[in-house]
């Protein structure tokens, strides 16, 4: 019997929203479940009943499964740039602004190919 994983849509999933109702006594009871359909999670959705079983079973970690392409070389770039940004300016609207002279400032600077261009030439 194919568990209900092994039926794979390929088909786009779109995400809406849950009704909240602000008049509920706890938090936990904003939401109502029986009537909010519920997803699997994209990451895990390439596995099998049996390969979760078996990750489950035997502790294993499912990061070895997944890949998560999160850690380009671009991201580690921004993430450096943001870092720098809040040690500079304070505050969510100057933190952007330096960023995005910054990266406006890259785009402009010409890139050197050899030290030679680097330095500056004196003229007797």
């Amino acid at each position: 019997m194919e568990g209900k994983r092994a039926k794979r849509k390929q088909d786009i999933r779109n995400f809406v929203a849950p009704q909240l109702n602000f008049e509920a006594a706890a938090y936990h009871e904003m939401i109502d479940w029986s009537k909010t359909p519920i997803t699997e999670p994209p990451l895990l959705k390439h596995l099998t009943d049996e390969e979760l079983d078996v990750n489950i079973r035997t502790a294993a970690q499912l990061t070895e499964n997944i890949s998560f392409p999160c850690h380009t070389q671009a991201v580690e770039r921004l993430i450096r740039l943001v870092s720098e940004a809040s040690e500079k300016v304070f505050g969510h609207e100057a933190r952007e602004n330096y960023v995005r002279a910054k990266l406006q400032s890259r785009e402009e600077k010409p890139e050197f190919e050899t030290k030679r261009q680097y330095v500056t030439r004196l003229t007797d």
